[in-house]
């Protein structure tokens, strides 16, 4: 993938969400990002080969990429910026920029230059950045914005959404050790070191993750080679070594999959957590929809978790795609360690104990865990409930509960249930509580052991009773749920790829065919369908969000963005794709950029083709 205006490129190579790994070109300047500008304060290159990047107020002599971005009064230095080799040339940096009335008017600022100042803040930033192809733009009072989280996350998503992926966002005067995770993932491609150096000369350094007085640094809490050397101002080399860490640890967490995990680490401090709070609750759109769905495990271990985009997808399309199969008896268990459930040996228990009552084709098994909520048997394949993980200690928060039992009524008021089952150990209190409570009428079968002998038995006694007499054929049955899983995939409209089909196979991998023609296949390794050409045929029209439409060329192979012509709004990376071209179903595949991407990116492979129809594949 290639992103870029003019002669200002990027070069992505990993991510997450926001959050990028990749190269910037402005000019023949080049950095890496993310980054950090490490200011230089004697006039010479004093940083050795430690730092990549140096903010300037002149040129100085040095084999590193420079941004010379002079402090001065608004009528003095640089009014323009120029790019020249490892030398990118700022316009005047601008404090408080937005509280200077008219500043648009009197600062001269050209949107297709290298590089543009922001002055602007909120939403307001929309309009000041509509039509700006600027390599980088200086959100130029970051400092003055970040005082408060929620202008700060408003302004950068603001920004971010105005200028997309094409153009670096450089937020000045804002990163510590402690916040540049958090920064990154917020979207902010490059920041500086001034407000560490700041909090330096102030007294205050920082130590694995915790603000500390200068002091510490004699009692021998850390060893970077500032502390070692004991110079007069080691605080300030401390801080940049700390910074500098900090930059590679967070490079490291998004190509490895685990920035997420990381800065919920991080959300310790006030601003933090009232950041990241924000971020998940008030901005979940923003973050959402740059969420793969396919290719890491989540690592759910803070309170952070149960709101990250992944998560919280998860939950909403429950809310809004999903159908309890018509079945009678519902059947609530424990989570396992082991994804899916059904291969753990606790849900092999259980399964057993469902065979062998008198009519295990009207049980449906639906898993009560965190953060998830609920995991009804058929979803139990798809991303993220196949792929995550929690800390098991047996206690549940108050928004935890809530999250279970919330869904649990969603369940019951939208099934046809007439008998509800709880073979529970942890969750048994609060959810029995809340059956109660509710006024449904329950059986409780566990005893608080669910892999007990005497349990399982008292399990599939209740099941036998509830389930009556009226028994599902098993073709029947899973085609209830695998219109579930078309539904939870595609939106309501997946449920017709369904529709007079018959099955082939052993869950869970099984083939759906029409007739004589397959539609589709679901299968363990991807835990979702995947489609034939006929399948997409079938259900193109009803689910829009998951269509790509190409140029009116011969596609061979993969499609790649510079084809792209529109994204269906649904597209994830790692969801099925169906592509179009001039109205009729060109190919399927698996979509290998956000539909956002698609759209921005000048290069890269936009979807992985699977089947070619016939007269592309001739072409």
């Amino acid at each position: 993938m290639l992103l870029g205006y003019g002669s200002a490129m990027i070069e992505p190579e990993s991510g997450y969400l926001l959050s990028r790994v990749a190269t910037l070109r402005l000019g023949k300047a080049t950095i890496r990002l993310p980054n950090v500008l490490f200011c230089e304060t004697t006039g010479r290159d004093e940083y050795g080969n430690m730092f990549e990047a140096l903010l300037t107020r002149e040129a100085i002599s040095t084999e590193k990429t420079q941004f010379v971005a002079p402090r001065n009064e608004m009528v003095d230095g640089p009014r323009g910026a120029e790019t020249a080799e490892r030398l990118v040339t700022m316009p005047n940096f601008i404090p408080f920029s937005s509280l200077i009335g008219g500043i648009g008017r009197n600062y001269e600022r050209e949107r297709e230059a290298p590089v543009f100042v922001a002055v602007g803040r909120g939403g307001e930033l929309s309009a000041e950045l509509e039509g700006v192809k600027a390599g980088l733009v200086d959100l130029s009072n970051a400092a003055e914005i970040a005082r408060d989280p929620y202008d700060f996350i408003l302004s950068v998503s603001t920004a971010r959404d105005a200028i997309g992926g094409r153009s670096a966002l450089y937020a000045p005067g804002v990163a510590n050790p402690l916040n540049l995770a958090l920064l990154i993932y917020s979207g902010v491609d490059i920041v500086d070191s001034t407000s560490s150096d700041l909090s330096a000369m102030a007294g205050e350094v920082f130590v694995d993750g915790s603000a500390w007085n200068a002091s510490v640094l004699g009692e021998g809490v850390c060893h970077c080679p500032a502390c070692m050397s004991r110079k007069a101002d080691r605080a300030l080399w401390h801080n940049r070594y700390q910074l500098l860490a900090e930059l590679n640890r967070c490079r490291h967490a998004i190509e490895s999959g685990g920035l997420r995990e990381y800065l919920e680490a991080r959300a310790t401090s006030p601003w933090n957590s009232e950041l990241l709070r924000y971020a998940d609750e008030d901005f979940h759109s923003y973050f959402e929809r740059h969420a793969a769905s396919a290719g890491i495990t989540i690592t759910a271990s803070t309170e952070h978790s149960l709101r990250r985009p992944e998560v919280r997808r998860y939950v909403n399309r429950f809310t809004g795609r999903y159908m309890p199969p018509v079945l009678k008896v519902l059947l609530l268990v424990p989570c396992s360690n082991r994804k899916p459930y059904f291969m753990s040996k606790s849900h092999r228990l259980f399964a057993s104990a469902i065979r062998a009552s008198s009519n295990p084709s009207q049980v449906h098994t639906v898993t009560v865990t965190s953060p998830l909520g609920l995991v009804p048997e058929e979803l139990e394949t798809v991303f993220p409930a196949a792929h995550y993980d929690i800390p098991v200690t047996g206690r549940w928060s108050m928004e935890e509960k809530k999250r279970a039992t919330d869904m649990l009524d969603t369940l019951l008021a939208r099934g046809n249930y007439t008998c509800v089952v709880a073979h529970l150990e942890d969750e048994r209190e609060f959810i029995t509580e809340h059956l109660a409570h509710k006024g449904v009428d329950f059986v409780d079968t566990s005893g608080g052991s669910t892999r007990k002998a005497e349990s399982l038995s008292r399990l599939t006694d209740e099941l036998g009773r509830g389930s009556g007499e009226e028994r599902i054929h098993w073709e029947d049955r899973m085609r209830m749920l695998l219109g579930n899983i078309a539904a939870f995939q595609f939106g309501p409209g997946g449920r017709k790829l369904l529709d007079g089909t018959r099955l082939t196979g052993r869950y869970p991998n099984l083939r759906i065919f029409r007739g004589d023609r397959q539609l589709g296949m679901l299968t363990g390794q991807r835990g979702v369908i995947s489609l034939t050409l006929d399948g997409a045929e079938a259900i193109c029209r009803e689910v829009p969000g998951y269509c790509v439409n190409m140029g009116d060329f011969d596609l061979v192979g993969n499609l790649f963005a510079p084809g792209v012509l529109e994204a269906g709004k649904d597209l994830r990376k790692g969801d099925e794709a169906i592509v179009m071209r001039a109205g009729a179903v060109e190919a399927v595949g698996v979509a290998s950029m956000s539909a956002l991407e698609m759209l921005d990116a000048a290069k890269g492979e936009a979807v992985h083709v699977r089947h070619l129809t016939k007269r592309a594949a001739q072409a």
